[in-house]
């Protein structure tokens, strides 16, 4: 269905010429309330309303699977192969912890109290720990 501007009037019907302030309205915003009211009455019935929408189902067999395995692994070869040229650009450190302490030095642990309280409890727990 085609909708044109020319099917619209412009003119204000014979009921709103001598009405209120609320028929008065402009015409765009008439024109705006009838393409409502038509797109309202066209949707009304629809198949997306009525949910009776098509699908599309592909039809899965060897013929048309292996291809598209392919052609997309295919297409992932270039992004592997600078994924793993990138890679082969980092340096990599290894420090090795394994005599750290035993150069003498005395290593002590530090005792500190922390004073944690809870505020805004639900008090849906019997305890916090």
């Amino acid at each position: 269905m085609i909708l044109s501007l020319s099917s619209f009037d412009t003119r204000p019907r014979r009921s709103e010429r001598s009405g209120s302030a609320e028929n008065r309205s402009p015409p765009v915003y008439r024109l705006y309330q009838w393409c409502e009211r038509r797109l309202q009455d066209v949707c009304r019935g629809s198949a997306f309303r009525q949910q009776r929408l098509g699908a599309w189902q592909p039809i899965l067999t060897a013929g048309t699977v292996l291809p598209t395995f392919f052609l997309v692994g295919l297409a992932f070869i270039p992004i592997g192969i600078l994924l793993f040229l990138s890679s082969e650009g980092v340096n990599e450190v290894q420090i090795d912890y394994t005599d750290c302490g035993k150069d003498g030095r005395n290593i002590t642990t530090c005792r500190e109290q922390l004073d944690l309280h809870l505020y805004n409890g639900t008090g849906n727990c019997k305890r916090y720990t």
